[in-house]
């Protein structure tokens, strides 16, 4: 079955008429895993900084 959709890949690579869209549906998947990927480090970041704050605060209602 890979190796089906291998050869059907490379078949679609040589055609003229379909490499361009070959070429686009691989430059929209990149494009999606690296939204993704940025994504998830935004939302990893905005978690980390809400901890120290939450951390912050409670140290500060220790010292009052």
């Amino acid at each position: 079955m890979l190796f089906f959709i291998i050869f059907s890949l490379r078949k679609m690579l040589k055609s003229k008429t379909a490499s361009p869209l070959v070429e686009e549906g691989l430059l929209l998947g990149l494009a999606l895993l690296t939204f993704a990927i940025i994504l998830t480090i935004v939302i990893d970041v905005l978690g980390w900084s809400s901890d120290i704050f939450t951390d912050l605060m409670k140290e500060l209602e220790n010292v009052g």
